[in-house]
């Protein structure tokens, strides 16, 4: 009887996961060298999303900062993110077209049932060891938005609350604002 063994996958490096044609990276990233691929949004997650750009832009401008929806963060050599939204400081923008090469100050993390877990307790750590100022996961099922800081400082806005971020100073926004009524 023969068996045949397949080799084990190649496993990808960042750099070589970035360079893949744009088509593949869409709701991609990158465990362990594995790309793994994402579901798409649900659309109250993409109204939440929505929310916290069209609130969060006018600050993002004054501040000469960049706010990017799906930035790629690179965590080690063969992982790698795409929360949702990314805040970068002026001083974290890259010149000219190439990619990000610091960790953004702030990611935003919008829960979804198929990554809940992994949201919750395996990204906070990574972003946090690569100098992630601050992460918002945002729970719309359970209306919360959970905020860590880099001395695991955590705090909860629910209704009713104004949402503050020692990330972006002067910022303040009514809870209400930003998840979708009808959820």
């Amino acid at each position: 009887m023969t068996v045949a063994i397949e080799p084990a996958p190649h496993r990808l490096t960042w750099e070589a996961f970035i360079e893949l044609p744009r088509e593949l990276l869409r709701n991609a990233e990158l465990h362990d060298g594995e790309v793994v691929y994402v579901a798409p949004a649900e659309r109250h997650h993409q109204l939440t999303l929505v929310n916290l750009i069209g609130v969060l832009l006018p600050w993002v401008r004054k501040q000469h900062g960049e706010m990017i929806p799906d930035a790629f963060v690179r965590i080690a050599e063969r992982w790698g993110y795409q929360p949702d939204l990314a805040f970068y400081t002026a001083d974290r923008v890259p010149e000219g077209r190439s990619y990000y090469q610091q960790a953004p100050n702030l990611v935003v993390e919008i829960l979804s049932p198929s990554t809940r877990r992994k949201d919750l307790m395996r990204k906070p750590p990574h972003y946090l060891s690569v100098g992630v100022e601050e992460i918002w996961l945002v729970d719309v099922e359970e209306r919360l938005i959970m905020v860590i800081g880099p001395d695991l400082a955590y705090h909860e806005f629910a209704t009713g609350d104004t949402l503050t971020s020692s990330v972006l100073p002067g910022f303040q926004v009514a809870f209400d604002e930003l998840i979708d009524p009808d959820r």
